[in-house]
């Protein structure tokens, strides 16, 4: 499950915060057409994020045999 979250701050951009199963990326946008794009790119860095969480883990795994 994801979830996105939007904040419009003081100064007029847009903070977008993706958090899908318990991983969460964000990063500021000047206006809100480039949302749909940017929670694209949130996807792509918390599977990153994941892919190096589980690389990290089976080597933390080999480690303790």
């Amino acid at each position: 499950m994801s979830k996105l979250n939007l904040e419009t701050l003081d100064d007029g951009q847009i903070k977008v915060c993706l958090t899908e199963n318990q991983v969460t990326a964000c990063c500021y946008v000047s206006s809100m057409h480039l949302v749909d794009e940017k929670e694209k790119q949130l996807q792509q860095s918390i599977a990153r994020q994941k892919n190096k969480m589980g690389a990290a883990r089976i080597e933390l795994a080999s480690a303790e045999l």
